[in-house]
Parts: C-alpha cells; structure tokens; sequence
C-alpha cells in the first residue's frame, strides 16, 4: 500500500481521506443515477419524494457510508481481507436496518447496535421519501444521525490514514 509519491516529502491526511472520498463518491453518483431513473422506471417502483429531497438525504447517506469504508479500510493490510469482512456482516447489517425484517421483530438492544451502520437511518429515511414522500423536514431525526456518522466516521478514517502515513514514512527511513 503506497499512499505517498515516491518524491514527496510530507502528505497530509485530510487531502488524501478527502481524495478518496471524491473518487467513491462519484462512482456512486454515477451508480445513483442509474438507480434512481432507468432502475426506478423499469420495474415501476413508487417514486414520491421530491428529487431534491432525496438527493440531500443520499449526500450524507453516501458520505457516511463512504466515510466508514475508509476507516475501515485501514485496519486491514489487504484490500483482500477488507472484502471478507464485507462478506460476512452485509447480511445482519441489512437485517439490523429494518428494511427486509420487521423493525418490531428486532429486539431493542440490536436496533439501537444497528444504529452505529449508516445503512440503518438511510434505509428507513429513505423508504419513507420515496414512498410516502416525506419532507426533509419529516426524516430529520436520521439525517442527523448521518451527519453526525459523517463526522465521526470521517474523524476515524483522517486517524486510520494518518497511522498508515506514518507507518509507511518509518518503513521508509529503515530502507
């Protein structure tokens, strides 16, 4: 893993967290566009929520979530190991959101776990834009939450990075 050009002296963390972030995200700006007008259209799905309410819900939802595969991903030494992480956990995540299990049937102390994922406010504020077309206004209590998972998530990744900068400038000064 090599974060710092070969003549560079000195990197610091936010440009490149901020770096990443803006490559993600518009690869997932282009996924979203895809999703929300041929996906929606050809197989009929409800769309009641105003396009401008759904894009300032998904700009935190994907920043949260973008944010949190950062940090992530500096805990592992191979993107490969990242992967098997996802493997496992995407499904309980998903059952832990509410969206494919009932959200009564989940006892409380797993909810509230559920909690710490962007997928669990997204997913709910989401279904209830697009299809009972509530306001910004009516999902504020999860876009909140994932700013607040934007922040936190963003702070932990600016760390991960800055351990990983300095792990490889030492490897570098024992060469």
């Amino acid at each position: 893993r090599k974060l710092i050009p070969a003549n560079c002296k000195r990197m610091n963390t936010v440009p490149i967290v901020i770096g990443k972030a803006m490559v993600y995200a518009s690869i997932y700006a282009v996924t979203l566009l895809y999703i929300m007008t041929v996906h929606y259209k050809l197989f009929d799905y409800p769309s009641n929520g105003s396009i401008w309410t759904v894009i300032g819900f998904l700009i935190p939802y994907l920043l949260a979530c973008i944010m949190m595969g950062i940090a992530i991903s500096t805990l592992f030494r191979y993107r490969e190991q990242s992967l098997l992480l996802l493997f496992w956990t995407s499904i309980p995540i998903l059952l832990l959101s509410g969206a494919s299990f009932p959200r009564e049937a989940i006892p409380e102390w797993l909810y509230t776990f559920g909690q710490i994922f962007p997928s669990s406010s997204g997913v709910n504020g989401f279904i209830r834009i697009r299809t009972m077309g509530a306001s910004l206004q009516e999902v504020m209590p999860e876009l909140r939450l994932l700013w607040a998972q934007v922040f936190i998530y963003g702070g932990l990744a600016c760390i991960g990075i800055h351990v990983l900068l300095t792990r490889e400038k030492q490897d570098r000064a024992l060469k």
